[in-house]
């Protein structure tokens, strides 16, 4: 096995634990995230869907609908969400691809090697 190879396996290995720590992170975030909560019409209300039950129900209004929505999205930003997803989520997204690709880059240099060897 090349230098080369060795060192982007030790690569992985650490992109991995990096991963599982940011794994953790994104777990506890999420559940904070997810505590969000609204007061409409004396229901407490933790989503979107729960939100749109309301409007369908002809509970609230149109314009009331707007107005609880836009109060959940600020609350779930001020908690740690941004377009649906958290920090340390987007870091591990991120993580994830550049472990898939030194995987796909350590498999092709071995079997350059095994090429060469042949």
């Amino acid at each position: 096995m090349s230098v080369e190879t060795k060192a982007l396996e030790q690569l992985l290995k650490e992109f991995q634990k990096i991963r599982e720590r940011f794994i953790g992170k994104a777990e506890k975030e999420r559940a904070k995230v997810n505590e969000v909560c609204i007061t409409v019409k004396g229901e407490k209300i933790h989503t979107d869907e729960e939100l749109f039950e309301l409007y369908e129900g002809d509970v609230i209004t149109s314009k009331q609908h707007d107005a609880y929505r836009d109060k959940l999205e600020a609350k779930r930003k001020r908690a740690g969400e941004d377009n649906n997803k958290t920090k340390s989520e987007v870091v591990v997204k991120i993580l994830t691809n550049y472990i898939c690709d030194l995987q796909y880059e350590i498999a092709d240099e071995k079997r350059e090697e095994n090429v060469k060897k042949c």
